[in-house]
């Protein structure tokens, strides 16, 4: 058994997780999401009769309500400018104030505004309204909330987004708490690879700037398994670990992540102490690295406490090696 070893551990590669919004959204699957779209002037074409107009710089704040990965419920208010859907001809166009969609039933309320001589017209019949309404599409797919993409529209000129995006001038997250997919698998690098199994996570401040600049300040906190961690020349295999008290810093393509706790039961693979002994861990080994660290260059630091068991150990000093089998009971500090 090897027990209480403090170590300063190096990586070289810099973790992945968190360095764009798609890996982000992939992992949401229940909770509350609170979202503030800021909006450039201009026009946007929603279908070929309907158009959305931004005046002045309009925020749209968004909450969202999240089930299995899907938009159940949405709220839009939209304030500091205004937002018009209008339509040609003689369809209707509106002053939208807020909106409320609910997955499966579309639009469920409205506060608007009819505008030029649709103000008198949608103010004693409201239900000429209802065209315009229809109009507002809410994707039910995470990312595209998250991104901005707020309002179903028609694909933009170089095809790889929606009309409705190049009116979008930032996206900033806050105060947002879900829950992942059991299962999903997430990676920091070559440090640490693992599937989520009851891992809860939150945002408590981000920003995405179109097309594809993303930050983020966030929480995480629950279980692991079935993954493989990599340290000081040491790759291991486990079943099962926690991460407790985690949190994560993202910018400029670069990572932090930080843990009260990093608990891991191993159940193969080469474990190599600092200056020490190389042990061929097997199950029940236990492996907890306290006050982790990873820094964005990719070096982390932290204490190590472990329990290791194994059939083969080697001990390299001054050129001698010398081997052991059945390793267990080996202290150090």
């Amino acid at each position: 058994m090897v027990r209480r070893a403090a170590a300063l551990l190096f990586i070289l590669t810099v973790p992945a997780f968190g360095q764009s919004l798609d890996e982000i959204a992939g992992l949401v699957n229940r909770g509350k999401l609170n979202v503030a779209v800021n909006l450039k002037q201009g026009t946007a074409a929603l279908t070929p009769q309907w158009t959305v107009q931004a005046v002045g710089t309009p925020k749209a704040i968004v909450t969202v309500e999240a089930d299995e990965g899907r938009v159940r419920c949405l709220d839009v208010d939209v304030t500091d400018g205004k937002l018009l859907i209008a339509g040609k001809g003689l369809r209707p166009a509106l002053w939208i104030e807020a909106v409320r969609f609910e997955d499966g039933a579309g639009i469920v309320s409205a506060r608007f505004r009819g505008r030029g001589i649709w103000r008198p017209i949608v103010a004693i019949v409201g239900a000429v309204a209802r065209p315009a309404l229809r109009r507002l599409d809410i994707p039910t797919d995470i990312r595209s909330i998250l991104s901005g993409d707020i309002v179903k529209s028609e694909k933009s000129s170089s095809e790889s987004s929606s009309e409705f995006l190049t009116l979008v001038r930032d996206v900033q997250i806050s105060n947002s708490e879900f829950e992942a997919f059991n299962g999903y698998p997430i990676a920091f690098g070559d440090l640490l690879g693992l599937d989520t199994k009851s891992l809860r996570l939150a945002i408590d401040k981000g920003k995405f700037t179109p097309p594809a600049r993303f930050e983020v300040d966030g929480r995480l906190d629950g279980e692991i398994e079935n993954g493989a961690a990599s340290f000081v020349g040491s790759h291991c295999r486990f079943s099962h670990g926690r991460l407790q008290r985690g949190r994560f810093h993202v910018a400029d393509n670069q990572v932090s992540v930080a843990a009260e706790v990093l608990e891991l039961d191993l159940s193969n693979g080469q474990f190599h102490w600092p200056g020490g002994p190389k042990v061929g861990v097997e199950a029940p080994s236990h492996f907890v690295v306290r006050n982790l660290r990873v820094r964005p260059d990719g070096s982390y630091s932290g204490t190590v406490d472990a329990a290791l068991f194994g059939k083969v150990g080697t001990i390299d000093r001054g050129g001698t090696s010398v081997a052991a089998n059945d390793v267990s009971d080996f202290n150090t500090a």
